[in-house]
C-alpha cells in the first residue's frame, strides 16, 4: 500500500489532492542552448485565496466572472507567487 502525501508549495501544510491547484510556469530563451525549464507549482485554496483568488463561488457570482478575474489576478500575481517560491530575478 503506497501512501501519496500532497504539499502546498507556498505554505509547506499537507493538503487533500483535491485542495490543491496545480500551476506551471515556463521559461524559454533564457538558457544558454535556448532551451526551457518547467516549475510546477501546488498551492492550497486558501494560499489562493490569500492571494486574491476565487476559489468559493458566491451564488451571485457566474462562472465567467470568476474565470476573468481569476485569470486577471493570475497576471497581477504570478511574479508575487514566483518570488514567495524563492524564484529570483535579476535586472
Amino acid at each position: 500500500m503506497k501512501t501519496i502525501t500532497h504539499i502546498c508549495d507556498l505554505c509547506k501544510q499537507s493538503k487533500g489532492e483535491n485542495e490543491l491547484a496545480h500551476l506551471e510556469a515556463r521559461s524559454r530563451g533564457l538558457g544558454l542552448f535556448d532551451s526551457y525549464r518547467t516549475l510546477e507549482i501546488d498551492i492550497c485554496k486558501s494560499c489562493l485565496e490569500k492571494k486574491g483568488f476565487i476559489v468559493n463561488r458566491k451564488e451571485e457570482q457566474s462562472t465567467k466572472e470568476i474565470q476573468d478575474a481569476n485569470s486577471k489576478n493570475l497576471e497581477n500575481k504570478i511574479i508575487d507567487i514566483l518570488d514567495d517560491l524563492g524564484v529570483q530575478f535579476y535586472e
